[in-house]
Parts: structure tokens; sequence; C-alpha cells
């Protein structure tokens, strides 16, 4: 099964991150093909309530994450979708923690759906 999970993962930090890298595994685990597509920019700097939303650690060798979404860039999320379409998973999976996440996530899903390849 081909799946693409959508969330924070590396380079960001926190419990989200953590928890997307560990279901990765357990889909890679089980003989899935998965991806992850990740934020370059969650929010912007002055939203975030620590020092960096960033990792000063080394990111996971064994992962495929991809660094393509910018939470405040509409355009990367449409890049993100037509992409998307064009491979065709079997399960994508949305996961957030804000409101401000929230939106542009449902309008995205009306717009993919909308303009989805048929078959």
């Amino acid at each position: 099964m081909k799946v693409v999970i959508i969330g924070p993962a590396y380079p960001l930090r926190g419990g989200l991150a953590t928890y997307n890298e560990r279901l990765a595994r357990a889909f890679r685990e089980a003989g899935d093909e998965v991806r992850l597509v990740t934020f370059s920019l969650q929010y912007p700097d002055f939203l975030f309530p620590g020092q960096t939303q960033f990792s000063t650690e080394a990111g996971p060798k064994d992962l495929d994450i991809e660094v393509s979404l910018n939470s405040v860039n509409p355009l990367s999320w449409y890049r993100v979708g037509n992409r998307l379409r064009q491979e065709r998973p079997d399960v994508v999976i949305f996961r957030f923690w804000l409101p401000f996440m929230g939106q542009p996530l449902v309008q995205w899903l009306a717009w993919c759906a909308a303009t989805a390849i048929p078959g």
C-alpha cells in the first residue's frame, strides 16, 4: 500500500513530529511504501511559543521525508496536491493540531476532490 502522511516531521521538532515519524515506521514495517510530507514553515515565528520550531538533531535516515509545505504559502499546498493526484497514493493521512492549520487543509481537500483525476 502507498501511504502519504502530511503533517509535522523532521526538521520540525515536537510531539506530533515524533509521532508521525513513528507512524511512518509502523507502516513501513508492515510492508507499506510510506512518505512524510512536512512543512518548511509551520507558522510564523511570532506565533511560536518557544525559541525555534526546528530540531537541532540529525534527521532520520530511514524515512522518506519531503519538506515542501509552507503553512502561509497556498501555492505550496497546490503543488503538493497536484503531485498527490499524479502519484495516487492508497492512503493520505493529515495530522494537524491547530485551528490555524485546519482551514487550509479543509480548503485544500475540497480543491483536490473537485479536481481529482478519475479512475
